[in-house]
C-alpha cells in the first residue's frame, strides 16, 4: 500500500542478514555434520543480535496548532505589521483596523447605558419608602372614590329629589302657571310676557326632573363606576402589598434584565474595539496573508501555524492496528531528507479507521523529539515521510530462529539443544519475536546449537 514499505522490508532483511551471518555459517556446518547421524536434523546456533518489532507506514507534517484570525467586526485594514514567514510570539500585534471612532463611541454609549440601568436598579431600593407612601396614598384615594361611587349608586334607588324639593318645585310651577295665565290675555309688554313664559318652562322642567324615574342607562353607568372603583382599589392594594417586603418583584426583575442586557452590550462593544487590533493567539509562523492594507474585510485573513515541535499525521495499514499505541517510538525518514532519521513518539491514535483510496488505515499523530534533529530546523507542513512505528525492541540479546521453538502452551516454550550430538529438550523464557527470530531471555546462551527441524532425505 505504502510506497516506502518495500524499502523498510529490504532494510530489515539486510540488517538481519548481517546480524545472522555467523548463525548461517554455523547452521551450514552443523547441518552437514548432522547428516552423519542416524536421524539427520537441521540446526542453528544461538547468537547475539538485535530484534525490532515494527509497523511501516506513511506520514505528513502538520502544524501543532493552526489559527486564522481577523477583525472582530468588518472594517478597513489600516496596517499589516507582519509578512508571510515571520515568526511571532503570543500577543504580538499582527494588524490594525482603521476608522475606530465608531467603535469607541459604541463603547462609551454602552458604558452610559449600563450606568443608567444600574442607577435605575438602585433607585428601586433608595426610593422604597417614597414608593410605599405613594402606594398608601393611592389606596386611600381609591377607597374614597369607591365610597363615593357606592353612595351615588345608592341614591338611584330613591327619587331624584327630596320631598321638600318636590313640593317646592311644584309650588313654583303652580305660581308661575297662574301668573302666566293672568297676564297672557292682558295687554302687557311683550318682554313681560316672554319672561313669564320662561319662568313657567323652567319651573316645569325642575318639577318634571324630580318626577322622572331613573333610566337603565343611569343605573348601568353608576354600576360601572362602582366596578371600576373596586378594581382601582384592588390594584392599589396589590401594589402596596408588593412593597411590603421590598421593591416590586416585577420591577426588580425588569431592572436586573436591563442591567444584564447593558452588560452584554458593553462586552460586545469592548470586543469589537479590542478586535480592531489583531494579535497572535500563540507563538508560531505566519503562513498566509489574504488581504492588503486598505482592503475592507469581514473574515479572517491571516493564518498562523505553530510548527514546533514538529507533528505528523501518520497512516498504517489496518492490519497493524495492534502494532501502535500512545507512547510508541517512531522512526521517520522524510522523502526530501533521506539522509536523516528523526525520532518521535505517538501522542494520539484515532479511534476510527480512515479511508485512503480503496483501503482502510489506522491514523495517528506523532510528535518529533527535538533533540533527534541533526540541526534546528522548521519542517514545512505537507512534507511527506516514511515511518516505522516501533512496537518493541531488543538489543544485544540471544536470538534463535522461530523454527527452533516448541510451544508448550500457556506461554511456555522449549528448544532442543544439541548435547554430545543428541538433541536434549530445554525449557526457555522467550521475549519478543517476529516471523524470523525469537529473543531468548533465559535458558540458552549464545553459541549453543539448537534444532530447527528434520532434514528431508530421499
Amino acid at each position: 500500500m505504502f510506497k516506502k514499505k518495500g524499502f523498510w522490508i529490504i532494510l530489515a532483511v539486510v540488517i538481519l542478514l548481517g546480524a545472522g551471518a555467523y548463525a548461517f555459517y554455523n547452521y551450514k556446518a552443523t547441518s552437514v555434520q548432522a547428516q552423519s547421524t542416524e536421524t539427520p536434523v537441521q540446526t542453528a546456533t544461538a547468537f547475539i543480535g538485535s530484534l525490532v518489532i515494527s509497523a511501516n507506514g506513511m506520514g505528513t507534517v502538520v502544524p501543532q496548532k493552526e489559527a486564522s484570525v481577523g477583525f472582530y467586526s468588518a472594517g478597513t485594514i489600516a496596517e499589516i505589521l507582519v509578512n508571510v514567514g515571520d515568526k511571532v510570539e503570543e500577543g504580538d500585534v499582527l494588524a490594525r483596523q482603521g476608522d475606530t471612532e465608531e467603535l469607541e463611541l459604541a463603547v462609551t454609549t454602552a458604558e452610559l447605558e449600563l450606568k443608567t440601568a444600574k442607577n435605575t436598579q438602585q433607585d428601586l431600593y433608595d426610593n422604597l419608602e417614597a414608593d410605599r407612601a405613594d402606594a398608601q396614598l393611592a389606596v386611600y384615594t381609591a377607597q374614597i372614590a369607591l365610597d363615593d361611587a357606592k353612595e351615588a349608586r345608592a341614591q338611584l334607588d330613591y327619587g331624584r329629589c327630596d320631598d321638600d324639593i318636590v313640593e317646592d318645585y311644584y309650588g313654583k310651577w303652580v305660581r308661575a302657571r297662574d301668573h302666566y295665565d293672568n297676564i297672557k290675555d292682558n295687554k302687557v309688554a311683550e318682554s313681560v310676557l316672554q319672561e313669564a313664559e320662561s319662568n313657567l318652562e323652567a319651573a316645569w322642567a325642575n318639577y318634571s326632573y324630580c318626577m322622572t324615574p331613573r333610566s337603565d342607562t343611569e343605573i348601568g353607568e353608576a354600576d360601572a363606576t362602582v366596578a371600576v372603583a373596586q378594581v382601582t382599589l384592588l390594584t392599589a392594594q396589590n401594589d402596596l402589598e408588593k412593597l411590603s417586603d421590598g421593591p416590586d418583584p416585577d420591577d426588580v426583575s425588569q431592572a436586573e434584565a436591563d442591567v444584564a442586557t447593558a452588560e452584554y452590550n458593553l462586552k460586545i462593544a469592548n470586543k469589537a474595539l479590542e478586535g480592531a487590533t489583531i494579535v497572535a493567539p500563540f507563538g508560531g509562523t505566519v503562513m498566509s496573508i489574504d488581504a492588503n492594507e486598505g482592503d475592507t474585510v469581514s473574515a479572517a485573513f491571516i493564518t498562523i501555524d505553530q510548527l514546533t515541535p514538529a507533528k505528523l499525521e501518520i497512516y498504517l495499514d489496518e492490519t497493524d492496528l495492534n502494532a501502535i499505541g500512545v507512547g510508541y517510538e517512531v522512526e521517520v525518514i522524510f522523502d526530501a531528507l533521506e539522509d536523516q532519521t528523526f525520532i518521535g513518539h505517538v501522542t494520539l491514535v484515532y479511534p476510527g479507521l480512515t479511508s485512503q483510496g480503496n483501503s482502510s488505515v489506522v491514523s495517528a499523530e506523532v510528535t518529533l523529539d527535538e533533540d533527534s534533529y541533526s540541526k534546528p530546523q522548521d519542517l514545512p507542513t505537507g512534507l511527506s515521510a516514511s515511518v516505522e512505528v516501533i512496537g518493541s525492541r531488543a538489543e544485544n540479546v540471544v536470538l534463535v530462529p522461530v523454527e527452533a521453538l516448541r510451544d508448550l502452551g500457556d506461554g511456555q516454550y522449549a528448544v532442543f539443544v544439541m548435547e554430545n550430538g543428541d538433541p536434549v529438550m530445554r525449557q526457555v523464557e522467550v521475549g519478543i519475536m517476529d516471523y524470523t527470530y525469537a529473543e531468548i531471555v533465559s535458558g540458552l546462551q549464545a553459541g549453543e546449537v539448537v534444532t530447527t527441524g528434520i532434514v528431508e532425505t530421499n
